[in-house]
Parts: structure tokens; sequence; C-alpha cells
């Protein structure tokens, strides 16, 4: 579709109620384009858009681009949505990363779905100094190569996706970022993964983050496969003594807990009190819970949010 049938479609501005996003949307109504401004508000403010609100080629939704975003039609995509001051993003790095990147991800999905293209902008480190707050007029902004080493992996992550390739190859990909934001990352690769079913050949030199992330796990030895299988089958048939000392003798059964998932020892249609976990939860993860939560028992949900079982202590070691 051409952009003159297009010229009812709004543009949209995630990120919208900030201070770059309100004066975009301010712009944009002023070249008589209308404009839906999408917003969590976590950092922004109503305050920002307040004199827009009452023009009617004006919408605003309040919700936050990690999830799914549902769009009839766009005239194009303006994703400013993430925070921008260091005081905010570094202040929960967990929801700046799934903003920087399943939200990127979620909005690369709507430019496809709708055929139009979409403005990427990242976190304060592309148009701001992150070290100095507030930024001055004089900054003029900074290449993929001078980020900090978390912010390069967002960047890096978009930029592949963006692409929509059939397979992806990445090369230690977290290995200069920190704890948390690792953390965070694993997560969000994993949430890609499954939403795309694309492949992706992950190098690593981190056991745990291999357990983690893989279906399939090939370990290498002196330029040759000493062994190709599952997480589980690696662990519970190490193929030679080189790939025991690999995964490591000790620890193993915390380990075999992480590649289970809760599906493998549900009891289905007990019940138990409490928070449920998700049926993709990890056995480690669901002893870490029932330990915090001084519990035997947790109930289970599926991915619909719906109590579907139990998890008991006794399952984890049988």
């Amino acid at each position: 579709m051409d952009m003159l049938s297009r010229q009812s479609a709004p543009m949209i501005v995630t990120g919208g109620a900030g201070f770059l996003g309100s004066h975009l949307c301010e712009r944009l109504l002023d070249l008589d384009i209308p404009v839906l401004c999408i917003d969590s508000l976590i950092t922004g403010s109503l305050a920002n858009i307040e004199g827009l609100l009452a023009d009617p080629r004006f919408q605003f939704r309040k919700m936050d681009v990690s999830d799914p975003p549902e769009f009839e039609d766009a005239r194009g995509i303006f994703n400013l949505a993430c925070p921008a001051s260091p005081l905010h993003y570094q202040a929960d790095p967990i929801r700046t990363t799934m903003t920087s990147v399943r939200g990127t991800f979620n909005l690369l999905e709507v430019a496809r779905t709708c055929g139009v293209q979409l403005l990427q902008a990242s976190t304060s480190e592309v148009y701001g100094d992150p070290a100095i707050h507030p930024q001055p007029e004089s900054y003029r902004g900074k290449y993929p190569h001078q980020l900090s080493g978390g912010e390069q992996q967002r960047v890096g992550v978009a930029r592949a996706l963006a692409a929509d390739p059939e397979l992806l190859l990445m090369d230690e990909p977290f290995a200069a970022v920190d704890p948390i934001t690792r953390d965070a990352l694993q997560v969000e690769l994993a949430y890609i993964h499954r939403s795309t079913a694309k492949t992706i050949v992950f190098v690593t030199h981190d056991v745990e983050e291999a357990l983690r992330l893989a279906t399939r796990i090939a370990i290498m030895h002196e330029g040759r496969i000493a062994q190709l299988g599952s997480p589980l089958d690696i662990l519970e048939h190490p193929a030679s003594e080189f790939v025991s000392d690999f995964v490591g003798h000790q620890g193993v059964g915390l380990k075999l807990l992480s590649v289970r998932k809760v599906s493998d020892r549900l009891r289905p249609g007990e019940t138990a009190d409490g928070d449920p976990l998700h049926l993709d939860t990890s056995l480690r993860d669901a002893l870490s819970a029932m330990t915090m939560r001084l519990t035997d028992r947790l109930p289970v949900c599926d991915a619909e949010g719906r109590k579907i079982g139990v998890i008991a202590l006794a399952d984890l070691v049988r």
C-alpha cells in the first residue's frame, strides 16, 4: 500500500509522552499527519501531551511495547520507547532491556504486517551522553562502536532482527554485560526464539548459559565436535571425560534441575495456595521459589494464566 492510500492512517510514535516524543507528535500534527501516541507513562508524562489531547487527529494509548501491540494500520512508526535518562534506565535495567529488545521485535512485526518503515531510536547513549544529565545541546550522538557493552548488545539484536534472517549467528553476544542485564537479555533471546522459531547458532563458553538457552548443544574440542545432543542428554550421558569435565562434576544435580521443566513433573488437577509458576519454569527456579516462600507445594498455570495443577518438593527429586 503506498503512502497516498495511507493518508488517513496514523503515524505511530512510541514513547510519545516523553520529551522528544511529545515534540515529535506536535510537529507531525503541524504537518497535518494524524498521530497515535503510545506510552507506558513510566518515564513519560501526560503533562507533555496535554495540549494535544483535544486535537481530533491525535490519539493516546497507554501501553507497554514489551506486550505484543495490535494496530489495524499505520503510516509509519517512530520507536522512541525506552527510558532516555541514565537515572531512569539504570534504575530498572531489566525493563529497559525488555523495552529495547522485545519492544523493538514487536514493533518490527507491526511494521512488517502494515508494510511501513520503522525509525528506531535507542536509549540516551544514542542521543545523549550517559555520564551527563541533563544533556547539552552540543551533543551529536554516538556510533554503535562507541556505546557501552550492554547497549551494543541491544542495538546488535535489533539490527539482526530487522533483516528478518532465517538464521542468526551470535558469537558470545552477552559476554561484556553485567549479570543483571545478561540475565534479562537471555530471557529476551529465549522469548524471541519461541516467538519466531528461527534457528539461532549461539557461541558461548558459559555452560550455564548454554544449558539455559539451548535446545541442542555441540561441545567442541580441538576443532571437532566432542558431543552433540540435548542439554539433558549431555548432562546425563557425557560422551567422554572431556565433556564430563567441561559441564562440571560438581553441581550436576542443580544443572539437571535447570534443564527440566515444571511441565515434566506436574500434578494435574491438584490445588495449592500462592502465585502460580508457569509450565515452562525450570525445576531449579521452582525449588528456589519454594525455598523463598517456605512451602513444599506451588500452583502451576498454563500460558493463559489458568491454574492447572501443582508442583511439589518431592517431585523435584524423583
